[in-house]
Order: structure tokens, then sequence, then C-alpha cells
């Protein structure tokens, strides 16, 4: 019996000793070590407009400017470069002081594709992990019609603004600066608002000279990695206006704010629908004191000098001059930072998409945006009927013989002769005919509100 138990005894301590030793936790992996910035750039050459005056590659000359950095630790660069110069073949490059290592080499890729983006996001995230991160997207832009162009890979595609976003599911970024034209609209922020805390872009058609302006705020990053994200947003913005000779647009915007702005909007635009009454030429004159500036599409006005041209407009109802205050003031909030192209002192900073007329806009495509939601889309409508009915003119071109393509101001049209072209704002047009055969044929016309003018043309068909 005292066998038995002395037996039972060391089983049972043997026992508790398996239990215990298997309560111990395995010691868990070490978290691997966080840098302090991260800065991820999306460098889209892949299109015929990446060639400078010299035959250079833009984005090729902004990656070696990224490289004059000093040496450290706790800001790491990771750049996805494809340019016209590599025949659209594309790598992923950990930037270094006067040199690159080229990480990954994927061979042609469509840098138009969402996925694409996705991807370099994921890779940089994971291998380079770090407290604050920035994203550059370095390529030409449309405003709310996209961004990313690529010819090589993508049969000139472009990544449209939900695409981006589903690019961006996932990840939280300090910064997101977008480094191509027209980006600095209330659609666009609204599509990533919740993608980043800041947003860094400009309303005009291009940054001249294509300064990346790294060289200044990169070298204060490396110096100062502590550095909030706010305040180096803001050298950032200032670094790419001081780059340029020529003083680009650049405008920092903070996200959050973003949907008082776009509440806002959404208010203005309603009340102009229901409050209006015959008083529509007030609002045209306001479109008309707003759009004028050089971007890529002149259906785009300048948001906040919108609201202040109507609440200046005392015909209007007190209801839509309180709308427009309000928009004012919430674009005031949301802009933190602005530097602004000489001659152009009044842009507030944010554009916003409103076409004259029905060729300008693009409704299904505009519909797919999350701004559809607030009820701009129904207002531009409104005004596109009301202008055309009462404010724009139309050019009549006929040809012999018929079936050449109308150009309008150096743009192709989409029409053909013989055609008639409404919606048109009053004003001197260049029109050019061209047809395969034929010689070009071209002159000045004149459009008048509510008037029809003629364009007859014969053709030198040799």
């Amino acid at each position: 019996m005292i066998k038995i138990f002395k037996i039972a005894s060391v089983l049972l301590i043997a026992v508790l000793i398996f239990l215990l030793a298997c309560s111990k936790k395995k010691p868990s992996e070490p978290e691997p070590s966080k840098y302090k910035w991260t800065i991820l750039g999306y460098f889209d050459g892949n299109n015929s407009q990446d060639q400078t005056n010299e035959g250079d590659s833009y984005v090729i000359k902004d990656l070696q400017e990224l490289e004059q950095i000093d040496s450290t630790e706790e800001v790491q660069v990771l750049v996805m470069l494809g340019s016209f110069k590599t025949d659209g073949n594309c790598k992923y490059y950990h930037v270094k002081p006067d040199s690159s290592e080229e990480v990954l080499d994927l061979g042609k890729k469509d840098m138009s594709d969402y996925t694409t983006l996705r991807d370099f996001i994921g890779y940089g995230v994971h291998n380079y992990p770090a407290e604050h991160y920035m994203l550059i997207i370095n390529d030409h832009g449309r405003g709310w019609k996209g961004v990313c162009s690529d010819t090589i890979n993508g049969a000139g595609n472009w990544m449209s603004l939900p695409n981006l976003s589903s690019a961006l599911s996932g990840f939280k970024f300090d910064i997101i600066l977008f480094y191509t034209p027209s980006m600095a609209t209330a659609e666009v922020a609204y599509q990533i608002r919740d993608k980043a805390e800041y947003m860094i872009a400009s309303q005009f058609n291009c940054y001249p000279e294509n300064i990346l302006g790294s060289s200044g705020w990169l070298s204060y990053l490396t110096d100062s990695p502590s550095i909030n994200a706010r305040l180096f947003a803001r050298i950032v913005t200032e670094e790419i206006y001081n780059a340029s000779t020529k003083h680009v647009h650049s405008v920092l915007i903070h996200l959050p704010k973003i949907s008082k702005v776009v509440t806002d909007i959404s208010n203005l635009g309603r009340d102009l629908i229901d409050s209006t009454g015959s008083y529509w030429t007030e609002v045209w004159e306001a479109w008309e004191a707003s759009h004028q500036y050089d971007i890529v599409d002149s259906a785009f006005v300048d948001l906040q000098e919108f609201a202040r041209q109507i609440r200046e407009k005392t015909n209007l109802s007190l209801v839509i001059r309180d709308d427009a205050e309000d928009l004012d003031s919430s674009v005031n909030k949301a802009v933190i930072l602005q530097y602004k192209r000489p001659n152009y002192p009044k842009i507030g900073g944010i554009s916003i998409h409103l076409p004259w007329n029905q060729d300008s806009f693009d409704s299904s495509s505009y519909a797919q945006l999350d701004f559809v939601t607030i009820g701009w889309h129904s207002f531009i409508s409104t005004f596109i009927q009301s202008f055309s009915g009462n404010y724009a003119g139309a050019l009549d071109i006929r040809s012999t013989p018929t079936g050449a393509k109308v150009f309008l101001n150096g743009v192709d049209t989409g029409y053909e002769t013989n055609t008639i072209i409404g919606g048109l704002l009053p004003g001197k047009y260049r029109v050019k005919l061209v047809k395969s055969g034929c010689k070009d044929w071209s002159a000045n016309k004149d459009v008048f509100a509510r008037q029809t003018t003629w364009v007859s043309a014969v053709l030198d068909c040799p």
C-alpha cells in the first residue's frame, strides 16, 4: 500500500510539474522596432508626359532629389517608380544618401491599377513600420476624375477616386501629398477624408519645374525626426512653394474638417435650387467670377470665391447668403496653410466641380463618388439647365465635305461636322476642322449669349 502511495505521489508531482511548465507563456516574439517616419513615394511616370524638355524623366529626377538626404535610421524612404524612360518597368527603391537600393523588380505593372498602389503601401508598411507615415502620389491628376495615368501598361486609364480610396483602405496616413495637378478639390478631400490627417495638393494644372522640394523638407525631417505631423505638413507645403522660381500653388488641408465644408456645400446647393427664384443671373455672375483660373478643367470653380460672390448678391435670399457665409468660414478652417500663385490672390485653396454645359458633365462617373450623397450633383444639373437656357451660346459648324473633327481652342470636342455645339460660354473661340486627306481649316469665331454663330468651311482636299 505504501509502495502504491509513493508511486501515486510521484506521478502526481510529475503531472503538476508538466502542467506548470505548460502554463508558462512562451516568450512572445519582439515587436519589430518602429521608425519615426516612413515616406512612401508612388512615382508613376508611365506616360509621355514624364519627359522634361531635355528628355529626362521627371519622376527619376524627383527620386534623385530624395537621395540628397542625410542618413538617419529614424526616417525611411521607399519609392515605387515606373517611367517612360524605363519602358514601364517598375521597381521598389529603398532611398539612401546619394543612391537608391533596388529592393524589388516588378517588371511591367499598370500604375493606374489601384491594386498596384495598395500592394506597394502594404509592402512599405510591413517592411518599414513607423510611428508616422507620409504618402506621395507623384504623377498627373484630374481632380474628381482621378489620378495616375498609365499609357504604357494601362491603356491610358486613370485611377478613379473610388479606386484610390480602395487602395488606401486599411491604412491611415499622417500626410498624403498629391504631387500632381488639380487635386485640391472638395471631391478628392471628401473621398479620402478618413485615410489621412492632412492633405497637401494644388488647385492648378502643374507644379512648374517639377521640383518636389524634398531637399528642404526631407532634410528638416532627418534633422528633427520627432517633429509632429502638423508642423511637418506645414514645412512640406512651404518648401514645395519655395523650391520653384515660379512659386506654385500649394495648399494644406486638415481632412477632419472637410465634412463640415461638405455639409455647407450641401446646404448651399439645396437652397440655391429651392430659393434662387428668378435670380439665376446672379448665380451665373458668381460662377463666372470664380472659375477663371488656370486648371486642367475649366468646369471647376474656386469654392471659397464662389461662396463669397454668392454672399454679395443682395437679390438672392438671406438663407442662400447665410449658407454662403457658413461655407466661406468652413473653408477657412479646413485650409490650414496656402501659398498662392501670383495674380490669383482670391483663391481659397479648394476647388469644386461646377460645369456650365452638359458636355462638360460626366454625370454617371460623378455619381460614383462619395460626394454624390450630399446633393451637389442635383445642383449641377439645375445650374446647367438654367445656364443653357438663358446665358449660353452655340456654334453651328458645317463643312464641305462633312465628317471633319471639330476642335475648339485646341481641344477635341468629340464632334464631327455637320454639328451644333451648344452650352458654350460667350467669348472668342478658335475653331479648327481636321479631316484625313484634307488640309486643316481654322478660324476665330465669337459666341454670344442666347445666340447661335454660323461657321461654314470649304475644306481643301487635294
